[in-house]
């Protein structure tokens, strides 16, 4: 509790910064800076502190439109708290807040904060940093983070298909303020997903009180190359399909590790 409330107490301050860069040659230079820091993203492996970017193009445009100077656009207190928010709970759905920059996200903010004369540098690696998070998380609430077929090849279940402008999709967000709700109403809403999310929630809820009860056994441990005649299960280690055998079915489950 004390971290996060020590986050979002940097991220208010790092918000008053951003928004107070001042006339003239302050925005002249953040501008400036923004420009350098979107052509280094543009690389072939776009790194900023240590994390890397991936929505280079649509961060590009992002900033890059209309004309005259480029200027943040996380000046609001509000947003960065809601974007830290949805990323840190991201965990619910499966998905680890480290993916999102989390500790470069808050790295910056101490950087920021504890500086007696704040780089527009740094000011410009913030804003790209919490633009590729939003992009990031939201994608993933839309589409799934992996590619199904990937994992199984014979996977069947319909994907979601996302067809959503990204860059009217962020402005408007930031905008109306709705980071959190925006994000989380990309996520899927049919029985199957709240179902894995309630599972999801009640083994973390198992983890939380300590993990599973210990009980002691006589019986072996199940490994790899074992198998029983009464349950015709054999543990092979290599695949997961079933073999038929003397017209009953013997199943063969992939163990990781072994």
């Amino acid at each position: 509790m004390i971290r996060i409330l020590l986050s979002v107490t940097l991220i208010a301050l790092t918000s008053t910064i951003i928004t107070g860069c001042g006339p003239g040659a302050d925005k002249k230079e953040l501008s400036e800076e923004f420009r350098v820091h979107l052509e280094m993203i543009q690389e072939e492996i776009p790194v900023l502190e240590g994390s890397h970017i991936y929505n280079t193009d649509i961060i590009t445009r992002f900033y890059e439109k209309g004309e005259g100077l480029i200027s943040a656009r996380w000046g609001s207190m509000e947003n960065m708290e809601q974007l830290l928010f949805a990323i840190r709970n991201s965990h619910l759905d499966g998905l680890r807040p480290e993916d999102y920059h989390l500790s470069a996200i808050e790295n910056m903010a101490n950087l920021i904060i504890e500086s007696d004369n704040v780089q527009a540098g740094d000011i410009a690696k913030m804003e790209l940093l919490l633009t590729d998070a939003f992009l990031m998380l939201s994608a993933h609430k839309a589409g799934g983070k992996t590619d199904s077929e990937t994992i199984d090849p014979q996977w069947r279940a319909a994907g979601k298909a996302v067809d959503l402008n990204w860059d009217e999709f962020i402005d408007s967000t930031l905008q109306s303020k709705r980071i959190v709700e925006n994000i989380q109403m990309l996520a899927p809403r049919h029985r199957e997903y709240i179902n894995l999310k309630n599972g999801l929630a009640k083994y973390k809820r198992i983890k939380d009180e300590g993990g599973w009860d210990r009980f002691i056994t006589q019986l072996p441990k199940l490994g790899k190359g074992m198998s029983h005649p009464e349950d015709s299960i054999s543990v092979r280690g290599d695949s997961w399909t079933p073999i038929q055998e003397d017209s009953r079915v013997q199943f063969t489950y992939y163990i990781p590790g072994f």
